[in-house]
């Protein structure tokens, strides 16, 4: 999967070249996106970043989560190990992120106050909140 970013209007935006960071490694921006395609983060990244450096700038995602997520570029996982250069990963290309359900010992629940929350089963920790329903929530 290699994918450039869109200006918004259905036009690919041009290629950036980004300035080495403090590191003197060449920086570039790369989406994080779920399966189906709906971004998850746009990151400024760098070509040493492996698995962990990625799941450490995902805002609004708890390590539970994390723990439980496959990170891909291509046909390939990216590891804690695995550096996204060692992959080929480029200047706007797309990471994909697949959350493995049986792993992460999830709880969903539905209220009338018009929120769904997602806890940890593990922990009882509330990882997240969705808000914005109209009407109370029904499972």
């Amino acid at each position: 999967l290699r994918s450039r970013f869109s200006d918004g209007l259905g036009q690919e935006a041009p290629m950036t070249t980004w300035p080495p960071d403090a590191c003197g490694q060449l920086a570039m921006r790369v989406c994080i996106v779920t399966l189906a395609g709906r971004e998850l983060a746009s990151l400024k990244a760098a070509g040493a970043w492996t698995r962990q450096d990625i799941c450490a700038h995902l805002p609004g995602i708890t390590r539970p989560l994390l723990r439980a997520a496959r990170l891909l570029h291509a046909s390939a996982e990216i590891s804690n190990n695995t550096q996204l250069q060692t992959l080929g990963v480029a200047d706007g290309d797309c990471i994909q992120v697949v959350f493995d359900r049986k792993a992460a010992c999830l709880v969903l629940t539905a209220s009338f106050d018009r929120t769904a929350k997602l806890w940890s089963a593990e922990s009882g920790e509330c990882l997240r909140t969705f808000e914005g329903h109209r009407n109370g929530v029904c499972s």
